[in-house]
């Protein structure tokens, strides 16, 4: 018997020391998952934070964005649509005498400078941007 009491023994030791380490390893797992939840925390503050900065930052740059619903067109500076005619080609709609073009360049250069883009710009006036460039290619000046 003496030998099944050391086997009993042996036994009941090891089962104790296994159940201290389980012990010892939940406490470690609850610690892990403590940590993890408050880094999870941090990190959410962090994306709050940051996205309240993008925020801020965003609002700063479109408030130096202009809109081309401000740019004035005047109605005898504006651009007229072509005329087509049966069996012709297509002719333009006129207002193309060198004062004109020179006031509409003009008035393109002053809205170019107050920071309108070519595009804002050609989608106010209703014609390609290519139109703008161009004055702008030739200093804004028409013969």
């Amino acid at each position: 018997m003496n030998t099944h009491q050391e086997a009993t023994q042996v036994l009941t030791d090891r089962i104790n020391s296994t159940e201290n380490n389980i012990r010892v390893l939940e406490a470690r797992l609850v610690a892990a998952v403590q940590s993890i939840q408050a880094m999870r925390h941090e990190i959410t503050l962090g994306r709050i934070e940051r996205t309240r900065k993008n925020r801020g930052m965003a609002d700063k740059v479109v408030a130096g964005i202009r809109d081309e619903r401000e740019i004035v067109v005047p109605p005898l500076l504006a651009i007229k649509r072509p005329t087509i005619r049966k069996g012709s080609k297509r002719r333009s709609g006129g207002n193309k005498e060198p004062k004109v073009v020179a006031k509409r360049w003009a008035l393109w250069k002053i809205q170019y400078s107050q920071g309108y883009t070519t595009h804002q710009i050609a989608r106010a006036w209703g014609c390609n941007r290519s139109t703008i460039e161009y004055a702008r290619d030739k200093g804004w000046r028409a013969k």
